[in-house]
């Protein structure tokens, strides 16, 4: 359920719902309602929640939360994602 991905990560971010209401510009108690699943998300608050919580917009819609895992390899740090590789 995506109002709860979106209340996990509010609280991983260490946010207010009424930071997140005035960056989606609406009330606290309308994001509320958001949290709460009692209303959709429009397209162009998804896209800005993704954003303030830095993942790709699919991502988020989804409810996928990506981590990326760190391995040391010879020397040299590799950063892994769910989908590809990142090499430092």
């Amino acid at each position: 359920m995506l109002s709860k991905f979106i209340q996990e990560q509010r609280k991983k971010h260490d946010m207010t719902q009424q930071y997140l209401a005035s960056e989606l510009g609406m009330s606290r108690p309308t994001y509320i309602q958001i949290e709460r699943g009692d209303r959709e998300l429009t397209v162009s608050e998804a896209k800005k929640l993704a954003a303030i919580f830095d993942m790709p917009l699919p991502n988020f819609l989804a409810g996928e939360n990506i981590e990326p895992k760190v391995m040391i390899a010879k020397g040299k740090t590799i950063r892994q994602q769910t989908k590809g590789q990142i090499r430092i």
